[in-house]
């Protein structure tokens, strides 16, 4: 599906570069979902996004269908990207 699966510090906030993906998709009218990944539903997402659990059946489905990950954390080992989906890391770098 066109849609756009956001990881911004392992879903404790909806910010950084992610967010600043997000900004600009949206400046643009870019025809995607957006759905960010939360560690619980207290972190606050802008209209139209759309918060998945981690490690919920919900999370499970946008990491697998999403066409494009947008994540400034590790992605764990066992992911495998299917065919035509995009993952764009952000993190910024370990000194």
């Amino acid at each position: 599906r066109e849609a756009v699966l956001y990881n911004s510090f392992g879903g404790k906030q909806f910010s950084d570069s992610p967010r600043a993906v997000y900004e600009e998709l949206k400046r643009r009218g870019t025809d995607v979902e957006h759905i960010a990944m939360v560690h619980d539903q207290q972190v606050v997402l802008p209209p139209g996004v759309r918060g998945v659990e981690w490690g919920s059946k919900e999370w499970y489905e946008a990491l697998a269908r999403s066409r494009y990950v947008v994540t400034n954390g590790g992605i764990r080992e066992w992911f495998v990207r299917r065919e035509g989906q995009v993952v764009v890391q952000t993190w910024h770098g370990t000194p």
